[in-house]
């Protein structure tokens, strides 16, 4: 698979934002290689926020696609290439793809709806960093011990 510099980026940003250490390291070393305002730019240039939903969604379900709606997402979305770059890398049509993209993002979309594990995910990482926050910022008195008491249960729940 062919990684651009704006997909790197897209990956970088949805490591940081899930977790996931060992690729955040990968795609941080790729990144070191970029020229600065090439990283600044890209930053602009989609909905970020589209991408990093449809990414998140992708690293907890895209094992459950099929192998070709699979291929074609993490081409044409994680690697951002055209529709026609990657019809020509798979031997279909650009149609083929663009109903392959389709379907696998309302699949995604219909298996978060089901078990809704970005959103648990996303509820349970902002108590991990309130609950890092109480302690960088020294609250340990009763009333501070008394809420990392409760953010802790909801991250365990």
């Amino acid at each position: 698979m062919r990684f651009t510099q704006k997909s790197i980026y897209n990956h970088f940003q949805i490591c940081l934002l899930t977790g996931r250490e060992s690729r955040c390291i990968i795609y941080k070393v790729l990144l070191l290689d970029m020229d600065l305002m090439d990283l600044i730019n890209m930053s602009g240039l989609k909905d970020i926020g589209d991408v990093l939903r449809l990414t998140l969604l992708f690293d907890f379900y895209g094992d459950l696609l099929t192998a070709r709606r699979r291929e074609c997402f993490e081409l044409h979305v994680l690697g951002d290439m055209s529709l026609n770059e990657t019809a020509a890398e798979l031997g279909i049509t650009p149609q083929g793809v663009a109903d392959n993209v389709g379907h696998a993002v309302k699949a995604l979309e219909k298996y978060e709806r089901a078990l809704g594990l970005v959103e648990s995910h996303k509820a349970r990482r902002a108590a991990a960093d309130q609950a890092l926050g109480y302690i960088e910022a020294g609250r340990l008195d009763p009333e501070g011990i008394s809420a990392l008491r409760f953010l802790i249960t909801k991250i365990s729940d």
